[in-house]
């Protein structure tokens, strides 16, 4: 039996990078399924996409409106979550089991950095000054690149965002961490939020 769901919405993504392969998992929501007859084989769509193993992704960081500085090894791990907040039930009406539409909800952008504890500079941003909080916390931007060389490339550009949270992980001897908790914003001055743009080199023909 193939089983299909039909008028699904994407109600979230995280893109995760940490040693192994980059990954990216979907939530996804619906309000309907089928029974449908199982495809042929040549019938299948079957991706041969190339995976993309961690050290072929390059991460640049800085101040908002400032230049952006390569700083890869830094970092131990990264979490990109990107949320729809999609609501199937408020599409619900009369004379049908199943919702008519799906709603996209607020849309919330976030990263989650563990970076080595090397110096001050994140908790620095994180106050927004050397000494201690201010009232005005320093604003960052971020470049995620993919290269996946005759592939093509993914480059994701987030121009301006905001330090939530800045725990720094100290135990014994072990190596000092620190996770960098971020909130995306939008940049006001080109009414953007996010943008992603890609190269596909690859023919599967």
């Amino acid at each position: 039996m193939e089983q299909i769901f039909p008028g699904c919405a994407i109600n979230s993504l995280s893109f995760t990078v940490e040693k192994e392969l980059a990954m990216v998992s979907l939530d996804i929501v619906g309000g309907e399924d089928k029974k449908a007859t199982i495809k042929d084989l040549e019938d299948l769509i079957l991706l041969e996409e190339f995976p993309m193993p961690f050290h072929d992704v390059n991460f640049e960081y800085g101040d908002f409106g400032g230049a952006l500085t390569a700083i890869p090894c830094e970092v131990d791990s990264l979490n990109l979550e990107i949320a729809n907040n999609a609501d199937a039930e408020g599409g619900l009406g009369l004379n049908n089991r199943f919702p008519c539409d799906i709603f996209s909800g607020p849309l919330d952008i976030s990263l989650e950095l563990t970076l080595k504890y090397n110096d001050t500079q994140s908790k620095e941003d994180f106050w927004g000054g050397p000494t201690g909080p201010t009232e005005t916390p320093q604003e960052k931007a971020c470049k995620i690149t993919l290269n996946a060389g005759i592939y093509g490339n993914i480059v994701m550009n987030i121009p301006r965002m905001i330090i939530t949270s800045n725990p720094i992980a100290l135990s014994g001897r072990e190596r000092g961490t620190q996770t960098v908790s971020i909130r995306v914003l939008v940049n006001t001055a080109t009414d953007e939020i996010f943008e992603v743009t890609s190269t596909v080199l690859a023919d599967w023909d």
